[in-house]
């Protein structure tokens, strides 16, 4: 994987982390991991910030402002981890993840359980582009996110 922080064309990609819970935090933008290293880093050492709630909306709302700052030219996608879902009232993530799909951004979502995880998977799914909803129990799970990545993402669709 080539992690570039600069904005030339090219055969890599830049990545951005956002952590949450009742609120959502960008950890690094879309110019702070400049190779694979940094990015490993960056990603274990999110900060816990606690919460009783897991707000999957403002996730997503913090994820299209760092993709606001994207090339012009270049495909997005947003990978959203998540142990838990809800839906409806004012936080309910339905809305902004129709718009980012809308506007072409990719979702896959991965539903992080301990146990079945078959419901999660299902609810979660429902703000994924198609074909792109996961499980974390699933042996293959890295090749499937990264065969999602290059069907959406690198793929001329």
């Amino acid at each position: 994987m080539n992690i570039s922080s600069g904005t030339a064309k090219g055969q890599f990609l830049r990545v951005a982390l956002v952590a949450f819970s009742d609120k959502a935090s960008i950890v690094g933008d879309l110019n702070k991991y400049s190779n694979y290293v940094s990015f490993v880093e960056g990603l274990f050492t999110i900060p816990y910030n606690g919460g009783k709630t897991l707000n999957i909306e403002a996730a997503l709302q913090a994820a299209s402002e760092v993709l606001e700052g994207s090339r012009d030219y270049a495909k997005t996608a947003v990978l959203l981890y998540s142990s838990a879902y809800s839906a409806g009232g004012f936080v309910d993530p339905t809305a902004i993840a129709s718009q980012m799909k809308e506007s072409g951004t990719k979702i896959i979502t991965v539903a992080f359980r301990q146990q079945p995880e078959g419901v999660l998977v299902k609810k979660l799914g429902r703000l994924s582009s198609p074909h792109f909803a996961f499980g974390s129990m699933d042996r293959n799970i890295i090749a499937r996110i990264t065969d999602a990545f290059c069907q959406g993402v690198l793929a001329n669709t």
